[in-house]
């Protein structure tokens, strides 16, 4: 069941791509189940932001872009694109030299 977002504080530079469920107040979530080693370097790392009021850890800018090209070296073709748009995304808002 997707989240209700309300409001939003811009302390991220990756926003998230406004699909339809986003028009009517939900943002989409991704989800990758990893190993306990690699979610142990991930929450260390992990960026502490508020959400809606509450606060929530995100991957760090190194650890999403390695989530995001993991899915799309292990994705199907239907998450290709979504993955590979979010990857452009993440570069191109984070002005990271590729």
């Amino acid at each position: 069941m997707p989240v209700k977002v309300e409001e939003t504080e811009p302390q991220i530079a990756a926003r998230p791509r406004w699909t339809d469920s986003a028009e009517q107040g939900f943002w989409p979530l991704d989800l990758m189940f990893v190993s306990y080693s690699t979610f142990t370097k991930m929450w260390a790392a992990a960026v502490p932001i508020k959400l809606v009021g509450a606060p929530v850890k995100i991957p760090s800018l190194d650890h999403l872009l390695a989530l995001k090209l993991h899915a799309l070296r292990n994705s199907n073709q239907r998450r290709e694109l979504k993955d590979m748009v979010d990857s452009v995304y993440l570069i191109e808002a984070n002005r990271i030299d590729v």
